[in-house]
């Protein structure tokens, strides 16, 4: 199952190109009309194909939203939303967290483009941890209670979370380790 908002390696022209420049072009097509940007997210989720079919039980909630907007703001917002949450997805499939820190460190510094490089790997993180709690209960046959079933999930993220810092620390202080010939 293809998880939304997740790094996908794959040798296609926007993997091959450099993560500023395509957060730029998210940026710039994020603010046209949704009759160029829409258009567009399509094309290019078509050229990189774009696992649609394994995104769409992962988008249903973002679905929803463009429903609401639609009945109270138009057909023009939401379209614009869904535009812009394709090319996210196109971003997120295309450019690696590590590709996008080393590109943006000279723009932002350290800090913002670490941020911006956990927060690329933490959003699918979350929706892979709620699916394996999901398919545990269920394989357990737990019934399905909101509370528990979100104490496991933020159990478990908490857990993973605190792996990742202890990861993130351990390599910036063996980076920053000097060896002597």
């Amino acid at each position: 199952m293809a998880v939304i908002f997740s790094y996908t390696d794959r040798k296609t022209f926007l993997h091959r190109a450099n993560p500023v420049v395509k957060l730029v072009g998210l940026f710039v097509l994020a603010f046209v009309p949704w009759f160029v940007s829409l258009p567009v997210a399509v094309i290019l989720a078509i050229a990189i194909r774009l696992p649609v079919r394994g995104h769409l039980k992962s988008s249903i909630f973002l679905l929803l939203l463009a429903a609401v907007t639609w009945f109270t703001t138009g057909y023009e917002a939401s379209l614009s939303f869904l535009g812009v949450i394709i090319l996210g997805m196109i971003f997120a499939d295309t450019t690696a967290g590590d590709d996008l820190a080393e590109a943006m460190r000279p723009f932002v510094g350290r800090t913002i483009a670490e941020t911006a490089e956990l927060t690329l790997a933490m959003i699918p993180m979350v929706a892979e941890t709620a699916e394996e709690v999901k398919l545990a209960r269920r394989a357990r046959g737990e019934k399905y209670h909101l509370a528990g079933y979100l104490s496991s999930v933020l159990d478990i993220l908490l857990n993973k979370v605190e792996d990742m810092s202890m990861a993130i620390t351990s390599r910036r202080e063996n980076g920053n380790q000097r060896t002597e010939a």
